[in-house]
């Protein structure tokens, strides 16, 4: 006697003449006394191309095989189905493999949409990596500028001013000569002791 299974249709055209039943059965757990569902999925040959994505069928199987992988021809289709969702309520095998198909799609959906976003918002990044450069070489002086201007320019930088002797001309100031210890000179200099 052949091997009969029932199962759902879960890829169709990929294959000449090949489609991929998913087939749902029982396991008894010992150790824990519960049955578990687990399914198997069969490469089944349909000459006519008589079925179409979430049928619900029955394979029979066929000896010799057709390939290596490829044991098991379609016998009848029980239910067309067009959408999972008009047999769902009534076995709830094949409510678990549709919901797992539509969970896998939206996985590889949200992946797809997470990498699109990833890498517009790095052209963004770099768009505005190149704007920010432009900004910073704008502040920069350009480059007719007198050798002064320069010299102020790196001593705002770097915080201080001109580190020389700084003379005076106006009364009352004082120049950085004369705060020197020592007696004063005639001549408003210092003179330095030896």
């Amino acid at each position: 006697m052949p091997l009969i299974h029932k199962g759902v249709v879960t890829s169709v055209g990929k294959m000449s003449k090949t489609i991929t039943v998913t087939v749902p059965f029982k396991k008894h757990l010992e150790q824990y006394k519960t049955d578990i569902t687990r399914h198997k999925k069969y490469l089944v040959h349909d000459e006519g191309h008589q079925s179409h994505l979430n049928d619900i069928v029955t394979i029979i199987h066929q000896h010799p095989k057709f390939s290596p992988r490829k044991a098991f021809r379609l016998h009848e289709i029980h239910r067309q189905g067009q959408d999972p969702s008009n047999y769902v309520d009534k076995d709830p095998a094949w409510a678990k493999i549709t919901a797992q198909t539509k969970a896998n799609r939206a996985r590889e959906k949200a992946k797809v949409v997470k990498l699109v976003k990833l890498g517009e918002k790095q052209k963004k990044l770099a768009k505005g990596r190149d704007f920010l450069g432009d900004v910073i070489n704008a502040g920069e002086a350009p480059s007719g500028t007198t050798s002064a201007s320069k010299q102020s320019a790196s001593s705002k930088r770097s915080g201080g001013g001109s580190k020389g002797p700084t003379d005076t001309t106006a009364e009352g100031d004082v120049s950085s000569e004369s705060r020197s210890s020592g007696p004063k000179s005639p001549a408003g200099g210092s003179t330095q002791k030896p």
